[in-house]
């Protein structure tokens, strides 16, 4: 609940719209019983409204911070951007599922893939990891 008293210029206001805030841009006191409010929608849009000590009940002022902050869990937004990025792989690599069969066989053997792993000479993820010591007889000399 909100006095008529504590409404200032620039105060974030609830209960003038419906399920909007507005941003109260000029406040004229008419005795200590009324006030008139002029205010300013989500949109940008005017208004004004006279408001009485009634009304105090239904208003409720809001401490509007920023509408971002850079104070999150770095790991975790790398987490997710990794994920999103490997979600969307496909738009730029057709072949992704087929990669992605190969890697998983890897997986299946239930050993990490090694230069010993039959699977690691085919998996495009494991050439990736894991340094090859020499050319691979399958590609000539």
């Amino acid at each position: 609940m909100a006095r008529l008293e504590e409404l200032t210029h620039g105060a974030a206001l609830r209960g003038i719209l419906p399920d909007s805030l507005v941003t109260i841009v000029d406040v004229k006191r008419y005795g200590s019983e009324a006030v008139e409010l002029t205010y300013k929608d989500a949109g940008g849009r005017p208004g004004v409204r006279l408001l009485y000590r009634d009304d105090e009940p239904s208003l409720e002022l809001v401490s509007v911070g920023r509408p971002w902050s850079f104070d999150g869990d770095g790991h975790t937004f790398r987490l997710v951007s990794e994920a999103k990025r490997i979600h969307l792989a496909y738009l730029f690599d057709p072949l992704l599922a087929v990669i992605r069969l190969w890697c998983s066989r890897c997986r299946i053997r239930s050993r990490p893939c090694t230069n010993a792993c039959y699977h690691a000479s085919h998996c495009v993820f494991c050439w990736l990891t894991i340094p090859v010591p020499a050319r691979p007889s399958w590609l000539g000399s």
